[in-house]
């Protein structure tokens, strides 16, 4: 039992403490740093939540449940102590706990999916009839042009995925910038950003008392636009970037059409990742990070959270060690 208590501590750790730790985002750290801090920190949090659960339901004492009882040991004695009910009642709460939170998860996933699957059928049945389909040699990734004076450009997942695209683009934007805006969204397909945005939505949705949980989908939401503006940049430019947000910008917030698709300034959430990327966009571009500084931002959370687990216990053994034994 104390083994399950230090993992769902660590894991209670990570849900409250890494949100306000991956909040703070400096300029020159990759935005694709900070995506991995993200998911790594939710893999570990569940990680932690179902090895506290395991160890919970385990017939007998759980693998590493004597190392965790030399270093509380007095919490360790008084979990000895404890009537044969006491563990059967945390045995029946995380059983429920895991039916409640597998029901939840498939009923909202099953949302979701439908959801999709009927926008990408929109696509493939509407916008191919009335809009210009286009193949980049370039690219693997179909463009569907639309007849529309506005710029406007998105991307849908799927196989292969769609970038559709107005050709307000090619009238508003210079040949260079509406290249920036292309690959922008051709970044979103090639990075499977969707689906970054969908998973975290559906555990934001399935637990939303988590604040992990919570607050992933808004940052998940400014990391992958930020992320998707270095990669259009590295094949154009930072300035070719900028420069065509600014002017779709300009024209969306002219016209009232647009308003709720993306551009709307209105929207709080929007607004403020369009100013950020428009101040990443304008600062100083940092290097690519490397694959070890990668690997250190995915093992960072884990083994920061069972670092402060293991203290936080061994300081509660020891308060009641001498306070209450």
């Amino acid at each position: 039992m104390t083994l399950a208590v230090t993992l769902a501590l660590a894991a209670a750790l990570i849900g409250v403490v890494m949100p306000r730790v991956l909040a703070v985002q400096p300029l020159a750290v990759a935005p694709r740093l900070m995506l991995v801090g993200w998911l790594a920190s939710i893999a570990t949090f569940f990680f932690l939540a179902l090895s506290a659960g395991v160890v919970v339901a385990w017939p007998d004492h759980a693998p590493a449940e004597g190392m965790t009882d030399i270093w509380i040991r007095c919490l360790s004695s008084a979990q000895h102590t404890m009537a044969p009910w006491v563990s059967e009642i945390a045995v029946g709460g995380v059983a429920v706990v895991a039916v409640f939170f597998l029901g939840r998860f498939t009923a909202v996933g099953r949302q979701q999916r439908r959801s999709r699957t009927k926008l990408r059928g929109y696509h493939d049945d509407v916008l191919t009839v009335l809009a210009r389909t286009r193949q980049d040699p370039d690219s693997r990734y179909r463009e569907l042009w639309l007849d529309h004076p506005l710029p406007f450009a998105y991307s849908v997942a799927g196989s292969p995925g769609l970038v559709v695209a107005t050709e307000g683009l090619h009238a508003c934007l210079t040949p260079t910038e509406a290249a920036a805006v292309l690959e922008h969204e051709r970044a979103h397909l090639h990075g499977r950003h969707h689906r970054i945005l969908a998973l975290s939505a559906l555990l934001a949705r399935t637990l939303p008392i988590v604040p992990l949980l919570a607050r992933a989908p808004g940052a998940l939401a400014m990391l992958v636009e930020l992320d998707a503006d270095r990669a259009a940049a590295r094949t154009t430019s930072r300035a070719a970037v900028r420069s065509a947000l600014c002017r779709v910008l300009e024209q969306q917030a002219a016209s009232p059409t647009m308003h709720g698709v993306g551009y709307d300034a209105g929207d709080a959430d929007i607004q403020t990742t369009n100013d950020r990327r428009l101040h990443v966009l304008a600062a100083e571009t940092s290097p690519s990070p490397r694959p070890l500084t990668y690997a250190a931002a995915a093992v960072l959370p884990i083994a920061g959270a069972a670092l402060a687990a293991v203290i936080s216990m061994a300081a509660l053994s020891a308060v009641y060690c001498v306070f209450i034994t």
